[in-house]
């Protein structure tokens, strides 16, 4: 994500709001680049507990998204990321807009997560569970539909800058998931219960599966506020 961002060094003084941050890492992971003021917004409080007492150099906030601008004023953000956090939103436009709102004009946001071509062909769910694949928490994934995503930006306020293929990166990195879980599954049963580390083996297998068999790929929007 970070070598497709635009005037990064401008950007590393400026206030920058990970949306959906669950546990931490993607917010850490930008304080380690240098970007130093940093804020996390999670609808999980489990997640942002953990996320403020493991990386105390970033404030993590229990928020709905949807309410966001309640946390934070109007055109304070310089810089948004979401890194799968649009999979599990029906109205991605809608979200958009709110988030709009608590960024300046010229902000950027970095969009990361799962995609697909309504013109080419819905995605196909799994059948054991109602056709539907869920996510680690029980919610349904609604694919980005990127036939029509850069209307959803302008109409949420964002121009696109720049869209960017993530498939074949996604499916190396759940392999070096898949692989870490297997090679370290001793450690983990020592900390976590098996059924815990098998529903990670089974969600990321399927993620795996699907991206392979071109129901869905993963993309990178670049826009900016309008």
């Amino acid at each position: 994500m970070l070598s497709h961002l635009p005037n990064q060094d401008l950007l590393r003084d400026k206030n920058i709001l990970d949306a959906g941050s669950g546990y931490g890492g993607t917010a850490y992971y930008l304080y380690t680049k240098g970007f130093k003021k940093i804020w996390g917004a999670d609808i999980e409080k489990e997640a942002t507990d953990y996320a403020n007492s493991r990386y105390g150099v970033v404030k993590f906030f229990n928020i709905d998204l949807f309410n966001v601008s309640k946390k934070f004023r109007k055109d304070y953000f310089s810089l948004i990321t979401m890194f799968n956090v649009l999979y599990s939103v029906e109205s991605k436009q809608t979200l958009l807009h709110h988030i709009n709102f608590v960024a300046k004009k010229g902000a950027i946001i970095a969009i990361m997560d799962y995609a697909w071509d309504s013109r080419v062909e819905k995605p196909v769910f799994d059948k054991k569970k109602d056709e539907i694949l869920r996510d680690f928490d029980g919610k349904r994934i609604y694919p980005i539909d990127t036939s029509n995503f850069k209307t959803t930006l302008r109409n949420a306020g964002w121009k696109l800058i720049k869209e960017v293929d993530l498939t074949e990166e996604y499916m190396r990195w759940y392999n070096q998931i898949l692989s870490k879980v297997a090679s370290e599954r001793a450690d983990l049963l020592a900390i976590y219960k098996e059924k815990d580390v098998e529903d990670v083996e089974n969600l990321y297998s399927k993620l795996l599966f699907n991206i392979r068999n071109k129901r869905y790929g993963a993309v990178l929007y670049i826009a900016e506020k309008i």
